[in-house]
């Protein structure tokens, strides 16, 4: 068994259930200190090993964390780091498909999570529950059934993909729901605002007016720049928050 160490907390996992908890979803740690500071609690859904959560939890941004998953293999791991770092009191893990079998006691500033970034069949499901949610159930259910866990003014950020959906899904998606609203999509700052689809063909064309007056090397440059973050860094924030009544 591997581990990671975030500050005074040892994280133990195995390789098959990162997901990118280790890499990119460590960006949580300056937009939630960006965006909310330090809250009561938060919850990590479909955690795995927990990186996000633990590293919240030992950079000082809660007091306290809930971790949820639906594999009994991720849920046995996070116990053991919360064991082994004597959290007992500090954290819950919860096997749960979804947010079915979470106590209706469980109350949270803010939900955090690394979902599954790709709609798939069925198969591709049961092969890697990390990466496919089919017809976007999960994502579905979870947004139906997360106000009931919120406290007043609580948030969610989920970080997803543009290879897997467009801005514009959760918007509708999260729109559906009376108790919760769509804030916004974003980047983590050192990646500036969210990219558009015709961004590239763009800056190629030089229709951006400082561009037509940019050197062609500067074009380039700033061309491939763009480009590179559609193929190497996809990755965006979905932020909502429950409706005060």
């Amino acid at each position: 068994m591997l581990h990671v160490n975030y500050r005074n907390i040892r994280v133990f996992y195995l390789p098959h259930l990162e997901g990118g908890g280790l890499t990119f979803g460590q960006d949580y740690i300056k937009v939630v200190r960006r965006l909310f500071g330090k809250v009561d609690h938060i919850c990590e859904f479909g955690a795995g090993p927990g990186f996000i959560g633990f590293s919240l939890l030992a950079n000082g941004l809660c007091k306290r964390l809930t971790l949820i998953d639906i594999n009994p293999e991720a849920v046995r791991i996070a116990r053991k780091t919360v064991a082994e770092n004597g959290l007992k009191t500090e954290v819950r893990v919860y096997l749960s498909d979804g947010l079915s079998n979470v106590p209706e006691s469980e109350k949270w500033d803010l939900v955090v999570s690394n979902p599954p970034h790709f709609d798939g069949k069925y198969r591709d499901y049961v092969e890697d529950v990390r990466v496919y949610d089919p017809k976007w159930e999960i994502h579905s259910r979870f947004y139906r059934d997360v106000p009931a866990h919120l406290k007043s003014g609580g948030s969610v950020l989920f970080y997803e993909n543009l290879y897997g959906a467009r801005p514009s899904l959760w918007e509708k998606m999260i729109g559906k729901q009376k108790d919760l609203k769509y804030i916004k999509s974003f980047r983590s700052r050192r990646f500036g605002n969210m990219p558009r689809a015709s961004d590239v063909t763009k800056y190629i064309k030089g229709e951006h007016g400082y561009m037509r007056k940019s050197s062609p090397q500067k074009l380039v440059v700033k061309t491939l720049l763009h480009a590179s973050f559609l193929v190497y860094y996809p990755y965006y924030f979905v932020w909502s928050k429950k409706r005060e009544k």
